[in-house]
């Protein structure tokens, strides 16, 4: 089902793109992502075999009509209309990897102990972006099982700069030694 959303997902992209509107659809993707989260009765509603696509079509339209990109609304209803519904927000996911990809975006997160300074979190954005050549959007999420240091994951890559990995491998390097 991965490539289906991805395949969805650049068709919403590509013609966002061509009218020059993909900054509006994402911003319009992420807001329904909100209102999916917060209403998730509604993408059951509309899952449904025991409602018929055309009474699913009349509540997109109903609920979304002149409130997101005609676009966004005519891909929901090809969604619904395919009986798709349940990776709709992988199709949401996937649009926004293609936006970042084409914008040169990075989506990092740094899983640390405490929570990073402002500067902690500007330093290591700076640095990230040096590095990659690409534009960085730094999210700190804090593990207090962690005893320090840092752990980045980005583009499903991980780096473990934390003290337990360090020690660990200083410990592995000395295990090596002696034999």
């Amino acid at each position: 089902m991965k490539n289906l959303s991805r395949e969805y997902a650049l068709a919403l992209f590509e013609l966002s793109h061509e009218e020059n509107k993909e900054d509006a659809v994402l911003n319009e993707i992420r807001n329904l992502n909100q209102i999916f989260n917060s209403y998730p009765e509604y993408l059951k509603i509309l899952s449904s075999y025991a409602v018929s696509k055309p009474e699913k079509i009349k509540l997109l339209d109903a609920v979304f009509k002149f409130r997101i990109d005609t676009y966004l609304l005519n891909f929901l209803k090809v969604v619904v209309q395919n009986h798709h519904v349940d990776i709709l927000k992988k199709c949401f996911s996937q649009f926004e990897k293609i936006y970042n990809k084409k914008h040169n975006i990075l989506k990092v997160t740094a899983q640390t102990s405490i929570l990073m300074t402002a500067q902690q979190m500007k330093d290591l954005t700076l640095k990230l972006e040096s590095h990659t050549h690409k534009k960085v959007f730094l999210k700190n999420t804090v593990d207090s099982s962690l005893m320090g240091g840092i752990k980045i994951f980005y583009d499903e890559k991980f780096l473990d700069l934390s003290l337990e990995n360090y020690f660990k491998e200083l410990s592995d390097n000395i295990e090596s030694v002696k034999k």
